[in-house]
């Protein structure tokens, strides 16, 4: 018995840290990195130090929405989506506690030390602005469910993972390597932000009915079982088009864009999936699909303009 014991924690941990979120929180640093490539400022010290950073970061976020989910009541019986650790408990809650705690602490390190590798000692606003979001950032992804009033609860959810996994991730990636940005670079931070809201957008279609009847209010159940479907059709539509436009304006449609294309119709057969079917578990099994291939977005994505640059 005690040599099962230890495998059945080890497991429940790795299991909380939800793996398949990981390759779509190193998105935004890696199209960030290929931006800064193209115009000659790429750094590994920079580029390593966001990867941790955005990697502790979602841990953090997932270890926060068990947490705070369980606590909440979300976490029953009556889930629809998969029994986790923490509600079998396999992890106790003062175990998640203690966890949430030293992530958050990992983070706010890992943001210092990014901040003054990219700045040194040229710009101080760049400290204040950049640790101001790191810290932004740290609370966004605990207050998501845990708190008096948790804006994932509030329909807001959608919103924050754009922000910050998106637009924040992207822009704010290209300014620490660069210290200056070009307006379309929106372009592809928007490219990023619409599939990493249908991810979640799966995640709260397939819990839809369940999380209204608790109070949890998200985008999913508020437009109903039909406009969900099209509003996750609608996402990955628009992020196909920002990041081809993106390439477009940088004559930066290499070889490279083949395999980009490839990933954006296995993107559209997880579409023709999400409007037809009937089974609402069946959107548990598309998650892990529509991140990786978010994931190999940004790969193709950052290579046709390091091919160029």
């Amino acid at each position: 018995m005690s040599s099962y014991a230890p495998s059945k924690k080890v497991k429940a941990w790795i299991e909380a840290l939800r793996l398949r979120t990981l390759p779509l929180a190193a998105s935004g640093v890696i199209i960030a990195a290929g931006i800064a490539t193209l115009y000659g400022h790429f750094s590994w010290t920079l580029f390593i130090l966001m990867l941790l950073m955005a990697l502790c970061m979602q841990v953090l976020s997932n270890f926060a929405d068990e947490y705070g989910d369980l606590a909440s009541g979300l976490d029953d019986e009556s889930r629809v989506g998969p029994i986790r650790a923490l509600q079998r408990g396999d992890i106790t809650r003062d175990e998640m506690n203690k966890a949430l705690k030293i992530t958050s602490a990992i983070s706010l390190g890992l943001v210092l030390l990014l901040v003054i590798a990219s700045f040194t000692n040229t710009n101080p606003a760049g400290y204040i602005i950049f640790i101001l979001l790191g810290l932004a950032s740290i609370f966004a992804a605990i207050a998501y469910t845990i708190g008096p009033k948790p804006y994932g609860y509030i329909g807001l959810g959608d919103i924050a993972s754009f922000l910050f996994f998106g637009i924040i991730a992207v822009i704010g990636g290209v300014y620490l390597f660069n210290h200056s940005l070009d307006l379309d670079v929106i372009l592809p931070a928007l490219g990023l932000g619409f599939p990493t809201i249908a991810v979640l957008n799966l995640n709260n279609m397939r819990d839809a009915a369940d999380d209204k009847k608790k109070g949890k209010i998200t985008i999913a159940n508020k437009l109903g079982n039909h406009n969900a479907r099209l509003y996750h059709a609608v996402l990955l539509i628009a992020s196909i088009i920002c990041f081809s436009a993106y390439l477009i304006i940088h004559n930066a449609i290499t070889w490279w864009f083949i395999p980009m294309i490839l990933c954006f119709a296995l993107w559209m057969y997880t579409v023709s999936i999400v409007l037809k079917v009937k089974n609402l578990k069946r959107f548990d099994k598309l998650m892990k699909p529509t991140s990786v291939t978010t994931f190999l977005v940004a790969i193709f994505f950052s290579l046709s303009l390091i091919s160029i640059a």
